[in-house]
């Protein structure tokens, strides 16, 4: 083969599919790496499809989430949508800058800090060009489900021009 990684950016059922054909056609692990994207953590039980065991994807600590999951459940009876940990990340954002002495300091410099925010999936900051920078854990399919084999890392690299 002239790869040893391919990335898979499909989730549920198509990600399922395409993962058995590639293995159909003696694409598959450990001689090629399927990656996948953030949004693998959606998937119930990705242990399920044989193909996808010992697959890699970057998503935010699994701990850190079921911790939210469970704040919120116990504050709202129910579980919340995937969507709403980056809505409490931007309310504590924004209740942190406000408290930060005095008038409220929602200004360019304190939005793109360079060290980032701690939010509930994990480090972030925000780029001068609009875009959200993330520090994901590296997650492993395993036969008994998805295991951290990377933390997240704990700071970023400081920014150079």
């Amino acid at each position: 083969m002239e790869f040893d990684a391919i990335l898979l950016p499909e989730t549920g059922q198509q990600l399922r599919s395409i993962a058995a054909l590639l293995s159909y056609y003696d694409v598959d692990l450990p001689a090629v790496r399927y990656l996948g994207l953030r949004n693998w953590d959606e998937i119930p039980k990705p242990q399920a499809e044989p193909a996808l065991v010992g697959s890699w994807y970057a998503a935010p600590s699994p701990i850190e989430h079921e911790k939210f999951i469970s704040r919120f459940k116990d504050a709202f009876g129910r579980e919340p949508a995937r969507l709403a940990s980056l809505a409490y990340d931007a309310t504590a954002l924004a209740a942190v800058l406000a408290q930060d002495g005095g008038d409220p300091r929602f200004t360019f410099e304190a939005l793109t800090n360079v060290n980032g925010f701690l939010g509930v999936d994990g480090l972030f900051r925000l780029d001068p060009n609009g875009v959200v920078q993330r520090k994901f854990a590296i997650i492993e399919v395993r036969k008994s489900g998805p295991d951290v084999i990377q933390p997240a890392a704990k700071e970023f690299v400081p920014r150079t021009n």
